[in-house]
């Protein structure tokens, strides 16, 4: 049986394997830039930390809306317009299980031409359980350009995150504190006490590391990415050394693309029609999520359908619907529920709210139409 590390060396083989015929004409050029910037960064921590993936269970949250929420999915994904470019999410998946899951996402990125790099910042907050557990992470990216040749680039990123995790505690319900008769409150109108032992500390800080690698053209672009690359420990007790590496965060390996087709270019009184299929695939420990669909893009009008796969089964049919109006961009999208779970579960809702100022800065747009769904 393949090693985690092995099935990575060849996964990254297969990629490159892929695009060999583009690149090797602008090897040898590629290969001399690379010394002294973000690429050379980018693969040496991918080799190292890479080393610590592990097999943990914990799954990070991933927008429906993932081409809405770039630098969620990909630190090379930072910085593809001009201007301030600013995107607001948030999810709310199974709201009829007493609110399962609800995430919030706000970022920032922009790009530099004469730099060649692009910057961004990423705030994400997750509540699970209703508010029983809480995530809030705080992220800065970097990203490097490069031009191979012609109309093809390839972009390296990294992002550096600081989160904290934290426990309500007085919400959690313990066996001991049920009665059979009486449910969890006593006949005086007190909550049943409970034997389990609150922690030292009811919220955890870590350290976070990722990097991603990106190439594309006027048409396409595909790009891998590696988050906690560091596998943060993630424990509310003193010691975790039974847990082995169950205590920590496992690294999230992410592969995406996508096509852009240009039905007919937009102007000053009118936007771009086009049509943009995409994929995503992402692997955290054991799970493994997969997403195939396409937007399109009529003018003002948005539409798209997509599929997810979850673990051995179908998860859910997305559908999204959303109006473009000068600098701002609005979508609503449903997951349904096609899992045991079922529709009974509420599905999943999700808006995404984009703010591009591109306009405002009239600079040469020599960034490419591939990009035109994350905008």
């Amino acid at each position: 049986m393949l090693t985690n590390f092995t099935k990575i060396v060849l996964f990254i083989f297969a990629l490159l394997k892929c695009f060999y015929t583009q690149l090797k004409m602008g090897a040898s050029n590629f290969l001399t830039n690379i010394s002294g910037n973000v690429f050379r960064l980018t693969w040496f921590f991918t080799a190292i930390y890479i080393l610590n993936f592990s097999v943990a269970k914990a799954q990070d949250p991933i927008f429906s809306q993932f081409f809405h929420a770039p630098q969620v999915i990909n630190p090379a994904l930072s910085g593809i317009t001009n201007g301030p470019l600013v995107h607001l999410n948030y999810r709310n998946q199974w709201p009829s299980i007493q609110q399962a899951y609800s995430t919030f996402a706000l970022s920032y990125s922009q790009k530099f031409n004469k730099q060649r790099s692009g910057i961004g910042a990423l705030i994400i907050s997750d509540q699970s359980g209703n508010g029983i557990l809480n995530t809030t992470k705080g992220t800065l990216a970097y990203s490097y350009n490069l031009k191979i040749k012609g109309d093809t680039y390839i972009k390296g990123g990294l992002d550096i995150s600081a989160g904290t995790i934290s426990l309500d505690w007085n919400k959690f319900i313990f066996g001991d504190a049920i009665d059979a008769f009486g449910g969890t409150i006593s006949p005086g109108g007190t909550p049943y006490p409970s034997k389990e032992i609150r922690p030292e500390s009811s919220s955890v800080s870590y350290l976070d590391i990722g990097s991603g690698i990106l190439l594309y053209d006027n048409d396409y672009h595909i790009g891998l990415s590696l988050k906690h690359m560091n596998n943060p420990e993630i424990t509310f007790l003193p010691s975790t050394r039974e847990f082995g590496d169950n205590s920590r965060l496992p690294m999230r390996i992410t592969f995406h693309g996508g096509y852009h087709f240009l039905l007919e270019k937009g102007n000053k009184l009118k936007e771009s029609t086009f049509i943009s299929p995409g994929f995503l695939v992402a692997k955290q420990g054991n799970f493994v999520q997969i997403n195939g669909g396409a937007q399109m893009q009529l003018d003002k009008l948005i539409t798209g359908a997509w599929y997810r796969h979850a673990g051995l089964n179908g998860d859910a049919f997305i559908g999204m619907l959303g109006w473009k109006y000068d600098i701002f961009k609005v979508c609503y999208s449903f997951d349904y529920t096609i899992s045991d779970l079922g529709i009974s579960s509420g599905g999943s809702h999700e808006i995404g709210i984009m703010v591009n100022l591109d306009r405002f800065y009239p600079q040469k747009n020599d960034y490419n139409n591939c990009f035109e769904i994350f905008k």
